[in-house]
């Protein structure tokens, strides 16, 4: 089992060594880069594994939600915001949902009770 949390990324050295956790990884330094642009290639990474649901454990922050578009054809999350719009759905309660029904458990928790607390959803995956 490994965590991951978004934004996800890896130094070289750390992915070399333990490439065998993801596929893929973001390059560079993170220290010099920006939240948001880490944030949005992290969950490019990864938002296949969360609607495909191979997460063994999910953990979202109390009181937070992202909204989006999801085109259920191509599995895919079209637009992601932090306010619902017309048509858009809770990313956060779709990912629990499919969660849920492949047997994973989900944990609601304050951001203080957060495996890791700079972002507002983590994983537990399995292999």
């Amino acid at each position: 089992m490994s965590y991951f949390t978004l934004p996800v990324h890896f130094e070289p050295a750390y992915y070399v060594a333990y490439n065998y956790l993801f596929p893929d990884y973001i390059p560079g330094n993170p220290d010099e880069a920006d939240a948001q642009m880490l944030h949005e290639k992290g969950w490019d990474l990864v938002e296949e594994y969360f609607l495909n649901v191979r997460i063994e454990t999910l953990f979202l922050q109390k009181g937070i939600d992202k909204y989006g578009l999801y085109d259920q054809e191509q599995r895919t999350v079209l637009r992601v915001r932090p306010v619902k719009e017309k048509n858009s759905v809770s990313l956060f309660n779709m990912a629990a949902t499919h969660a849920l029904v492949k047997g994973a458990r989900v944990f609601l928790e304050s951001k203080e009770n957060m495996p890791f607390q700079e972002t507002e959803i983590n994983a537990l995956f399995r292999y």
